[in-house]
């Protein structure tokens, strides 16, 4: 069997090769696919926040949602807005879209982001 390069991160936390839609409320958006080399950058920025906020155990999911809160904060202030669009296709195209232009910025570096004031 050959290896998958896709998972999916729930909001629940866990990542799959499947879509876990049965453990999410109807509430919830369903996951959404996205590339190992970007899990393997969120993982990163897990890593340098958590020494920031060592009291609080940071989730993949809880990554995802700071870093597309702050995205749509520095739209907002630059009074540009694009709409995250809720179909699983596009929004994952955009994450690893995002992914490629950090990684050809800093491709050593990893993400980083800098506390609210």
């Amino acid at each position: 069997m050959a290896h998958c390069k896709w998972k999916y991160i729930c909001s629940h936390g866990i990542n799959h090769h499947q879509p876990c839609e049965e453990k999410m409320s109807k509430t919830e958006q369903t996951a959404i696919r996205i590339s190992e080399e970007l899990i393997a950058r969120i993982d990163r920025y897990i890593e340098n926040k958590q020494k920031e906020i060592p009291y609080k155990k940071l989730t993949r999911s809880d990554a995802i949602r700071m870093l597309l809160h702050q995205e749509l904060e520095l739209k907002e202030k630059d009074y540009v807005l694009e709409l995250i669009s809720s179909n699983e296709e596009a929004l994952s195209e955009q994450l690893n879209k995002k992914a490629e232009e950090l990684a050809t910025e800093s491709p050593n570096e990893p993400v980083i982001v800098p506390p609210n004031k």
